[in-house]
């Protein structure tokens, strides 16, 4: 799915990228791995939110926009 956005954190060590799929991806520039895969629903029985943006706010804190 095409991405909807990407930031870069201040130590320049982990990349975060939102997709069109409703997930946040999380990788380490250094070794180009997956960190983490993050996906929020409204309801349990709802599809999930559609990521549109992201931005880092400190070294461990990552900003999604959501709808």
């Amino acid at each position: 799915m095409p991405v909807t956005g990407v930031d870069v954190s201040d130590s320049l060590s982990t990349i975060a990228a939102t997709s069109k799929d409703g997930f946040a991806y999380i990788f380490d520039v250094q070794t180009k791995s997956l960190i983490d895969k993050v996906s929020f629903k409204c309801k349990p029985e709802s599809k999930n939110m559609l990521m549109r943006a992201c931005t880092f706010r400190e070294e461990t804190s990552l900003y999604t926009l959501c709808t």
